[in-house]
């Protein structure tokens, strides 16, 4: 329905896991099967997260395991089923099998909705989609059209209710960012090996091999 609210027709859904027949660009949509009361955060794999990331920090500060899951759940919207809009110029199917292979706290291959991967499970979540050339234009509209359906006690109930996204959106499509207090979530990328040294060996005006016309010396 959020899909055909801004015009366009809606394809799918398939389970999340399993391919997603759409190799053009366009946009997409995950949902839950029903709105849930409150976010099912998997405490285990918010612990993992802070291991691995050493520089994660919310407030400024290392966080305990419950303390970011509180935090996350803090942007759960309770009557939306909804969870990640997202958009991409290259192939729908790739970007999403992108986010599904990359593992909570790694940059690569894609993490834009990693907070998906802080849930139990993903069992029964589903994805659908439209193909566009107009990618940035229907995410935009797309996540305008989604804050208007969120009740106005659930927008003030957020920690930060100036931008108001599906829980796993992190910011608009023209880069306005979900004040989460969250910093360093994901690891730095990594230092890129400086080039090897070369060696340039400098030889005086004549002293070449065979520059002062003589003929050089004869192999033993």
């Amino acid at each position: 329905s959020l899909l055909r609210a801004v015009g366009l027709m809606a394809d799918g859904p398939v389970v999340w896991g399993r391919p997603v027949p759409a190799s053009g660009r366009g946009v997409f949509v995950v949902e839950l099967p029903a709105p849930r009361p409150t976010a099912p955060i998997e405490l285990t794999k918010i612990g993992k997260w802070i291991e691995r990331v050493e520089g994660l920090r919310v407030d400024g500060s290392r966080p305990t395991s419950k303390a970011l899951v509180a935090r996350l759940a803090a942007f759960w919207l309770p009557s939306q089923p909804i969870l990640y809009v997202g958009a991409t110029n290259a192939s729908i199917a790739q970007r999403v099998v992108a986010i599904d292979r990359t593992v909570l706290g790694d940059r690569r291959p894609n993490h834009a909705a990693h907070w998906l991967k802080t849930l139990r499970s993903l069992d029964g979540v589903r994805v659908w989609w439209a193909l566009t050339d107009a990618t940035e234009e229907y995410e935009d509209a797309l996540l305008s059209a989604f804050a208007e359906r969120v009740p106005a006690d659930e927008v003030a109930a957020l920690p930060n209710h100036d931008v108001v996204l599906p829980w796993a959106n992190l910011r608009t499509a023209t880069g306005d960012r979900k004040a989460t207090g969250l910093t360093g979530s994901l690891s730095p990328e990594p230092a890129e090996a400086p080039p090897p040294p070369t060696r340039v060996v400098v030889v005086p005006d004549g002293d070449a091999e065979g520059a002062r016309g003589e003929p050089p010396p004869p192999t033993p």
